[in-house]
């Protein structure tokens, strides 16, 4: 097995930046690329380590990164499109080349690639939340020493590894999570009860700190309207989901990232102990 050393993150979003901050405090190199000179400055002054290297340009990045992880927009095309490139980019012939998709299935991503042997999904949650499973989900091609690379990788930067045994949308608590959050958006959409009032019978009968609200603000309003828009073909329903969700996402209400999503942060309300009393 390999070595790790080097790690490349395609994306400077709000998740991208949580795992190159895991990654240089577990000792590895780092670079952060996207073609955003704005995401580039937020993620800078979060994270504010310098010894992490930030690329506007791709000239920027090192060719021989021993794993590259791709966290860009939860869109088919472009992630493709980001992977077929980072393919013919990264040159080292044992790079282990992964996408932080939460919904798509590695076999379906990599279709535009050469080195299909050489990449899987590697789903991070939310780690800034705790949530600190990451899903390593394999195809049918995926190199055997694969798995074990990004597990000892993932125990490195002091996360849990999950393997899934085989391809499957949503993975594990995703595919869950999905379930939940549907059944929640439909009570608050015929009108059943509120999205606060949801959370708090969910809160209350489960003993869980937050509700499916609450982690929708989590998980980002845009990014979840965007799975519910990905899963329309097979669940046509979701179209209410969807429409619900643009009159927060059109006021750029999107969650937890900006401030202002179903809660208002820092210091949300189902924070507060008075909210299931």
């Amino acid at each position: 097995m390999n070595t790790v050393k080097k790690i490349a993150i395609i994306g400077a979003g709000n998740l991208g930046s949580q795992i190159a901050a895991l990654a240089c405090h577990g000792g590895f190199e780092v670079e952060i690329f996207d073609i955003s000179e704005k995401n580039l400055e937020n993620a800078k002054s979060v994270l504010q380590l310098d010894s992490i290297k930030f690329c506007l340009k791709q000239e920027c990045l090192s060719k021989d990164c021993d794993i590259v992880i791709e966290t860009v927009f939860e869109k088919m095309s472009l992630k493709r499109n980001v992977l077929s490139w980072v393919d013919k980019y990264f040159i080292k012939p044992d790079v282990v080349i992964c996408s932080n998709s939460s919904e798509f299935l590695p076999s379906d991503l990599c279709k535009k690639m050469i080195r299909r042997n050489r990449f899987c999904s590697y789903h991070f949650h939310s780690p800034s939340t705790k949530a600190d499973i990451v899903d390593i989900m394999l195809h049918k091609k995926t190199d055997k020493d694969i798995p074990e690379i990004l597990t000892q990788f993932t125990r490195d930067i002091g996360l849990v590894p999950f393997v899934i045994k085989k391809e499957h949308k949503g993975y594990v608590f995703n595919y869950i999570f999905n379930e939940v959050i549907a059944q929640s958006i439909s009570l608050a959409v015929q009108g059943i009860s509120t999205p606060e009032e949801i959370d708090k019978c969910w809160m209350v009968n489960t003993k869980m700190s937050i509700g499916p609200f609450g982690m929708i603000d989590l998980v980002g309003l845009d990014t979840v309207e965007d799975i519910m828009y990905n899963l329309l073909p097979k669940k046509p329903l979701n179209i209410f989901a969807i429409r619900y969700f643009k009159k927060y996402t059109k006021q750029n209400r999107l969650g937890r990232k900006n401030g202002q999503g179903f809660y208002t942060y820092p210091d949300p309300v189902f924070e507060q102990k008075s909210f299931i009393e």
